[in-house]
């Protein structure tokens, strides 16, 4: 997440072009991509790193080096860690203590368990995290790696009593008019301990950052990376809004990198509260927070636009689906009802027909001037990473300069002239999906049906 508004599909395409080729074991091509993706990781820059691993995978199914690295580039894109796992748990079928991180190891190291134990405690699976947990303390050599291993024991406790890392009530800490913290150089450790691991391990940030949010609840700063931290555990998730609104009070623009001696968030504070929103089910919160976010960053930096609006499409489609199913599960006009009871009532509930009709049934119609396509990258687009795609649809293949749409009644927002990859013509989302199934299936995960207006759309 340290790097995240640089990850565009685009980059992500021309920084790697060794994704198209794969590499064979102890090749000095081997090697080289390897210890490339390892310098990733260590710049926390997984999704590079993953791209690389996924490559030399396709040559080397069986190692059980590379099928842990991609598990841990996983964990650290992805708040839900089902993928993450599904790695880690291959890699755990070869590991071993005396592991080497060089290019010529093929099996995981055992520190593989551990990593597994954490999946399934952010999932909120305490048994099976405690016996992955417990699995790694037997085999690890707590003399080379007693620091992991004390951690491992700590996660157990916690698996055993989840509530000792439940944040407190903020409302309540905020009513009981505590005089100001004494912030001296122990207060400003602390954070400081907790911002170093909080994107490695947010449990134990949680541990940390909890007493000291009890003794400051006003501090943004500390109530933004517990926000975060909530937002990855399942568990906790619906209490990351709670901690980010508080955040959002009071915003940096000019903060970027974790500092704890601000008492204010850092300037991704409300792309992070609309992201809670989203994913506790209320995009009609989520929108309001991601366009403050483009508030704040203006036309500094078109790659994080270009994500954020993706965000903002998808939420404004849900809401549209849901807005569909409510109107579908009622017989007459007079009984349709968009109250925020009636709202909720079908956000939560769980019966597989309505599941079916939002992932199935529900069509979106181009409004007149607009089609739907399926957009691949966009930026400056280097022509041969899209040759397969090109075969798919001869007519509607070529780069696009976007030149801006109105995006509010009032407003009128200025093209960020990216040039934009897009495939197929379509008058309705649904009829689009099948063509962004095939071009996920082909690797290009990141793609996504957009909504593009006519005359601004040229070759």
């Amino acid at each position: 997440m340290k790097r995240f508004f640089q990850l565009t599909l685009i980059i992500y395409l021309l920084a790697t072009p060794y994704i198209i080729k794969a590499q064979k074991f102890g090749t000095s091509e081997y090697k080289s991509e390897f210890n490339k993706a390892l310098k990733f990781i260590k710049d926390d820059e997984f999704r590079y790193a993953y791209a690389i691993f996924e490559s030399l995978y396709k040559s080397n199914p069986d190692n059980a080096n590379i099928q842990y690295h991609m598990g841990i580039c996983l964990m650290d894109q992805k708040y839900e860690k089902d993928e993450a796992l599904q790695w880690l748990l291959k890699a755990a079928d070869n590991f071993t203590i005396y592991y080497k991180s060089t290019p010529n190891e093929t099996s995981a190291p055992v520190y593989v368990l551990y990593q597994i134990g954490v999946c399934y405690h952010y999932a909120s699976n305490y048994k099976e995290a405690k016996k992955w947990y417990q699995e790694f303390v037997n085999r690890a050599d707590p003399a080379k790696i007693a620091k992991d291993v004390s951690r491992a024991k700590e996660k157990m406790d916690w698996c055993d009593n989840p509530s000792l890392i439940i944040p407190p009530n903020l409302d309540s800490l905020l009513a009981l008019n505590k005089k100001p913290p004494v912030r001296n150089d122990e207060y400003y450790s602390k954070i400081g301990d907790a911002l170093e691991i909080v994107n490695l391990d947010h449990f134990h940030a949680l541990y940390i950052l909890i007493p000291i949010l009890e003794m400051d609840p006003n501090n943004c700063n500390v109530n933004y990376f517990l926000g975060i931290a909530c937002l990855n555990i399942r568990d906790l998730r619906h209490l990351a809004p709670i901690y980010l609104s508080k955040a959002v009070e009071k915003v940096d623009p000019r903060l970027i990198k974790k500092n704890a001696y601000s008492q204010a968030a850092p300037k991704f504070a409300n792309y992070y509260l609309g992201l809670a929103w989203y994913e506790n089910s209320r995009c009609d919160l989520a929108v309001p927070n991601y366009r403050a976010f483009l508030t704040i960053i203006g036309q500094k930096d078109p790659y994080a636009n270009e994500i954020v609006e993706h965000k903002i499409e998808l939420c404004l489609m849900q809401q549209a689906e849901l807005d569909s199913i409510l109107l579908a599960n009622n017989r007459n006009p007079k009984d349709f009802d968009l109250t925020e009871d009636s709202v909720n009532k079908v956000r939560t509930q769980k019966d597989t027909t309505i599941a079916r009709l939002v992932e199935d049934t529900a069509v979106l119609v181009s409004k007149d001037g607009y089609f739907y396509a399926v957009q691949v990258g966009a930026g400056n687009i280097n022509m041969q990473y899209f040759e397969e795609l090109r075969k798919l649809d001869k007519n509607n293949n070529l780069p696009f300069p976007y030149r801006g749409t109105k995006k509010a009644k009032t407003d009128e927002i200025p093209g960020d002239r990216l040039r934009r990859f897009i495939i197929g013509k379509f008058k309705t989302k649904e009829e689009a999906l099948p063509l962004l199934k095939q071009v996920i299936e082909m690797g290009y995960k990141d793609a996504f049906i957009g909504q593009f207006q006519e005359h601004v759309l040229q070759e």
